[in-house]
C-alpha cells in the first residue's frame, strides 16, 4: 500500500513523499496427519495435508483443490507422496507411509477321512493364545460346530473357517476333506498321531533345535524315518527333508514365519512339530 508521510517544512511549505510499504509473504508449509488401515487387508487408511503460507489456490500432484486443507481416504499399506504447489509456483514436498497390521497367524492341520462315506474327519486350528472367535461353513460336508476352534467328526466336503479379533478383524481360511492322501488342493493334509508341540521338547521322531530359531535350525531323526517335510503357513511344502536314519542330522535356512514339520516313520505314522522363525 502507498503511504502519504511529511518529512519536512521550509518556508511555510510542506513537502511530502510516496512510499510503498510491502508485506513479506509467509513461506508455504504443509502439515501431514495420518493413520493406518485397522484390520490386514483394509484399505480404510487416511491422510490429512493441512498447507499454510504461499498463495491459493493450491494444487496437490498438479490437481487443484478447495480450500487449504485435503483429505485422502480408503488408502491401503504404501507408501503416499505429495507435491503441492501455490498460485505463484512455491513447491513443497510431503511424503506419508501407512503400514496394515500383521495377519493372524493361522496354521491348521487337516485329518482326512480314513474311508469312503465315514465322518472321522478332523481340522485343528493352530493360532495365537488371544481372544477369538470362530465361525464354521461347510459345503457339502457335515454340519460343524460352531464358536469351537477345532473340528472333528467330518465328512468329505469344503470347510471356511471365519475368524474374528476383539478389535473386529477377521480372517477366513477354507479347507477341504477328502479320502485319505497324502496330497490335496496343491497343500499336504497329514494323518496326526500325536499334538503339535513348541520348543526343544518333542515326541516327534524328529528333534527341531533350537526352536523357536531366528533362521537356521537343526533336524535330528530320533528313529527311522520314510519322509519328512517341512510346510508354511499356506500347507505347501517348502521343504523336504534328506535325513531317513536315526541319528541323522540335517541344517535347514527358513524366512521368519510359522512352518509344520510333518514326519512319517517306517510304519507310517505321521507326527508333527511346529517350527516358530523370528
Amino acid at each position: 500500500m502507498k503511504k502519504r508521510t511529511t518529512i519536512g517544512v521550509a518556508a511555510g511549505v510542506f513537502f511530502t513523499a510516496m512510499f510503498s510499504t510491502v508485506s513479506a509473504q509467509q513461506a508455504m508449509n504443509v502439515q501431514m496427519s495420518s493413520s493406518n488401515p485397522t484390520c490386514n487387508g483394509y484399505n480404510n487408511g487416511e491422510v490429512v495435508l493441512t498447507i499454510t503460507g504461499g498463495t491459493l489456490p493450491y494444487t496437490v500432484n498438479g490437481a487443484p483443490i478447495k480450500g487449504s486443507q485435503l483429505i485422502v481416504s480408503s488408502l491401503g499399506s504404501g507408501n503416499y507422496n505429495f507435491s503441492v504447489d501455490d498460485v505463484n509456483g512455491n513447491n513443497v514436498t510431503a511424503y506419508a507411509q501407512i503400514s496394515e497390521p500383521q495377519p493372524l497367524g493361522l496354521m491348521s492341520v487337516v485329518t482326512n477321512v480314513s474311508a469312503n462315506g465315514t465322518n472321522d474327519g478332523a481340522i485343528n486350528l493352530i493360532v495365537p493364545n488371544v481372544p477369538l472367535t470362530f465361525e464354521w461353513l461347510t459345503y457339502g460336508g457335515t454340519t460343524p460346530v460352531t464358536n469351537e476352534e477345532d473340528q472333528a467328526g467330518l465328512g468329505v466336503g469344503i470347510y471356511k473357517v471365519i475368524i474374528t479379533e476383539s478389535n473386529g478383524c477377521k480372517s477366513s481360511k477354507r479347507f477341504e476333506i477328502n479320502q485319505d492322501s497324502p496330497f490335496l488342493s496343491g497343500g499336504y493334509n497329514p494323518i496326526v498321531t500325536e499334538g503339535v508341540s513348541t520348543g526343544n521338547q518333542t515326541s516327534s521322531a524328529i528333534v527341531v533345535y533350537p526352536n523357536p530359531s531366528v533362521g537356521q535350525i537343526n533336524l535330528r531323526s530320533t528313529v527311522d524315518t520314510k519322509e519328512a517335510v517341512i510346510l508354511n503357513d499356506m500347507g505347501v511344502v517348502v521343504h523336504t527333508c534328506s535325513i531317513r536314519t536315526s541319528g541323522d542330522v540335517e541344517g535347514v535356512n527358513l524366512h521368519p514365519g510359522s512352518y509344520l514339520l510333518v514326519t512319517t516313520d517306517i510304519t507310517g505314522a505321521k507326527q508333527t512339530e511346529r517350527i516358530v522363525i523370528r
